[in-house]
């Protein structure tokens, strides 16, 4: 239980930074190499981030959604 809440901070963790890379004009390639991970992965992150918004509680939410609007 304690290993699958650190592995959901870890994700929410990364659709933040991913997002607001994404927002600054970064490209999928440059978002993962700065991150240490694959490009796909970081597209990976994206789509999850649309699939997860406003399904997560308070903060982290408001924080996903209002990156995925500016994002648009």
């Amino acid at each position: 239980m304690i290993k699958d809440r650190g592995k959901k901070l870890r994700n929410e963790l990364q659709w933040i930074m991913v997002l607001k890379l994404r927002k600054s004009g970064m490209t999928l390639q440059k978002i993962g190499d700065t991150l240490g991970i694959s490009k796909q992965r970081v597209h990976q992150l994206i789509n999850l981030a649309k699939v997860h918004q406003g399904k997560h509680d308070g903060d982290l939410s408001d924080k996903i959604g209002k990156l995925m609007e500016e994002n648009k």
